[in-house]
């Protein structure tokens, strides 16, 4: 009879951290101070930091390690505001989010 016991799914190989790797433009800074009320960019920057050590260590995903939670793709697509017109418009419109930070794989 053929084991059917489950294996866990072996955790990405993770690579230090790199503060190097940290960009951020100005319609992303200005987005996360006023989201977090930090304006000073040192102090925000050392928020960012910590946001992402606390992520990383749940789940050492590549796109944690290189800052993309920080980048503003999703607002910078032609579709997006297609998006927010369905939202608005659309009685019991639902928002799927199933790609925000998480388990990207680089082909």
């Amino acid at each position: 009879m053929a084991d059917t016991s489950k294996t866990a799914e072996p955790k990405p190989q993770s690579r230090p951290l790199d503060e190097s790797l940290y960009s951020i433009d100005d319609q992303a800074l200005q987005f996360m101070r006023e989201q977090t009320g930090i304006q000073d960019p040192e102090e925000l920057k050392k928020h960012i930091f910590a946001a992402q050590a606390k992520a990383y260590a749940i789940h050492p995903y590549n796109c944690i390690r290189k800052f993309a939670f920080v980048q503003l793709k999703l607002g910078r697509l032609p579709a997006y505001e297609q998006l927010l017109a369905l939202g608005k418009n659309r009685k019991g419109a639902i928002f799927l989010d199933i790609g925000c930070c998480c388990k990207h794989r680089n082909a």
